[in-house]
């Protein structure tokens, strides 16, 4: 609609037709929803069909219970189709929602709102670092738990485990021995001696992080490999 029609409509008494052809005219941003580990909460979405191309997005949110949305002014009028919102939903047991617009020289589409995430709950759990300090016959296993987007007083992150109380690790274990087959150890702690190894013999290790009461359970996480040191009788 060109600039003339407008004022025309709205001379005429009739500027309720120009918000219909302005809101909501151009296609929806789909599939609108938070992909969340470790407590870092980001809201993605798709552009509404092919014709959203030139299109820009905006992005606003809000705790449970607060009327008004609020700005994301990092992300306005954005074409990207993400938006960071860690910040916002800092506090991790409460609900959160956030909503998404898309506009072009056209006009805007409809908003379009997100399920609601509550962090902790919904948050899914990355896969631990390992280092890995070979021995003759054994190799100690040093857990490095994901952080979260938080710090403590003193200025540390805070890692998964003081987030959740009892979390596991699993920790496979595979050599280069013919027909050696993968070994599974559990631990609770963030070290462990993995003993009765062969010596001059290469493992390679990977672990993964379990919370069983919250039902969650990480990717495995990269392997990594040292061998064994000769052993010295």
């Amino acid at each position: 609609m060109g600039r003339f029609s407008i004022q025309l409509l709205v001379l005429l008494g009739f500027p309720h037709l120009v918000c219909s052809q302005v809101s909501g005219h151009i296609p929806e941003p789909q599939q609108v929803n938070f992909k969340s580990t470790d407590f870092y909460n980001v809201l993605q979405w798709q552009k509404g069909s092919h014709y959203s191309n030139n299109a820009v997005y905006i992005v606003q949110y809000k705790m449970y219970g607060e009327r008004q949305w609020n700005n994301k002014t990092e992300c306005w009028k954005i074409r990207r189709t993400y938006c960071d919102l860690t910040q916002e939903t800092k506090h991790f047991m409460e609900p959160h929602f956030a909503r998404v617009q898309a506009q072009t020289a056209n006009g805007q589409s409809n908003w379009v709102m997100s399920e609601r995430i509550i962090p902790f709950w919904e948050t899914a759990v990355g896969p631990p670092r390992i280092k890995l300090i070979p021995q003759a016959r054994s190799i100690l296993v040093k857990l490095l738990i994901p952080r979260t987007p938080f710090r403590s007083k003193n200025g540390s992150w805070i890692t998964l485990d003081k987030l959740y109380n009892d979390v596991e690790y699993l920790i496979e274990i595979s050599s280069n021995l013919v027909d050696n087959r993968s070994e599974l150890y559990t631990a609770t702690g963030i070290t462990l001696n993995i003993r009765n190894l062969k010596p001059k013999t290469t493992y390679c290790v990977r672990a993964q992080i379990k919370i069983p009461i919250f039902s969650k359970v990480s990717e495995y996480g990269g392997k990594k490999c040292v061998t064994t040191f000769q052993d010295i009788q």
